[in-house]
């Protein structure tokens, strides 16, 4: 049994909102589908991009 695994190199960057960042992992998604992936491999911190989403003043959000 012969499975396709693709591994991620994901680009963290600023971002502005979660559409930003589901539109990046929407491509990576669709990237491994077309080389007929079984399995996507995302690194282990890739959501950490979350964090750099401000407020209306510019100010990054805080955990809670």
């Amino acid at each position: 049994m012969q499975m396709r695994v693709s591994a991620v190199q994901y680009y963290l960057h600023t971002i502005s909102s979660f559409k930003e960042f589901a539109d990046q992992v929407e491509h990576y998604i669709k990237t491994a589908e077309e080389f007929g992936s079984d399995f996507i491999i995302f690194p282990e911190f890739f959501t950490t991009q979350l964090m750099s989403i401000g407020n209306d003043k510019g100010e990054a959000l805080t955990i809670q």
